[in-house]
């Protein structure tokens, strides 16, 4: 174990144990063993390219990791939840293969298991009553692998990094992705007491997937977008409605601001009346929505 480096090559074959082996044994109906799909992702962090692997001796883990790679390479599409490609085993499948595949998988399962370090600090049982949820497209984005997920705050955009786990989910993301336009919503629970809940939305401006798991079938989403301003609607009751009459608190020159902008029919128009609002430093801007503007993007299609 250690690091490749040759040039442009340079690989960590002890990321292997960072991450997770999904390969599973599966069984058809008539008695044939084959093999599930692996994890993309330990297939580019521990393979030596072809190239340089004569320069190398191997050892015999990796040996038997490319002999592995081998079989996963031969996969049929119809034990593939989500197939691109794979290569025709010139050959029937037999147990041997299947056996070897298993064994493999389940002494790496192993071998990570014994070297898997507990977290130093331990947490408070109370952390637990709280809970959140958040949603693109009416897909829950906080359910799986919650701990690898990440948001991003960028110089000019958001991205929003998740998993999903059926291809239902994923079929009504990258619909919903494809309008342009995406509703969004944020809850969160204190000993199951709804502590907030906003909906709003997000302008898309990229994204894309890919598939990492087979069993169950897991892909990994990345979403790029911008939240729309004005949209972000408090559902708990303390929002205030431009659209309405305006609060007595806000000063004249707000209003006029304001007045100037109603009603919000574009998104440019939306964030044009945003930059005017914080030159003057309005603390209360982002309860401000547009019911107008929420209807209009929301009717989209």
């Amino acid at each position: 174990m250690g690091i490749y480096d040759c040039s442009k090559y340079e690989i960590e074959l002890d990321d292997f144990l960072d991450t997770p082996v999904v390969c599973t044994l599966a069984k058809n109906g008539e008695g044939d063993l084959y093999i599930n799909d692996m994890d993309e992702i330990i297939k580019d962090c521990y393979t030596i390219p072809e190239e340089f692997q004569s320069v190398y001796h191997l050892s015999d883990e990796e040996m038997k990791y490319n002999h592995y790679m081998e079989y996963i390479r031969c996969i049929p599409s119809e034990y593939c939840a989500d197939w691109s490609r794979n290569t025709v085993l010139q050959r029937e499948w037999n147990k041997d293969d299947a056996e070897f595949c298993y064994l493999f998988v389940a002494n790496a399962l192993l071998d990570w298991q014994i070297h898997d370090m507990g977290p130093i600090q331990e947490t408070s049982a109370d952390i637990n009553e709280f809970r959140l949820s958040e949603k693109i497209c009416g897909v829950e984005t906080r359910k799986h692998f919650v701990e690898k997920g990440c948001k991003y705050e960028l110089e000019n955009q958001t991205a929003d990094l998740f998993y999903v786990a059926s291809k239902e989910e994923l079929e009504e993301l990258k619909k919903g992705i494809e309008k342009g336009i995406a509703c969004c919503e944020f809850k969160r629970w204190c000993f199951e007491q709804l502590q907030a809940y906003h909906a709003y939305l997000i302008k898309i401006n990229n994204s894309d997937y890919r598939f990492i798991m087979n069993n169950p079938p897991t892909w990994e989403m990345i979403v790029f977008y911008d939240n729309i301003p004005f949209t972000n609607k408090d559902m708990c009751g303390d929002g205030m409605d431009i659209d309405g009459e305006l609060d007595e608190s806000f000063d004249e020159d707000i209003k006029e601001i304001l007045q100037q902008y109603i009603p919000l029919e574009t998104v440019e128009k939306a964030n044009e009346l945003l930059e005017k609002l914080n030159k003057l430093n309005l603390k209360d801007v982002d309860r401000l929505y547009s019911s107008k503007l929420i209807n209009k993007l929301t009717v989209i299609e």
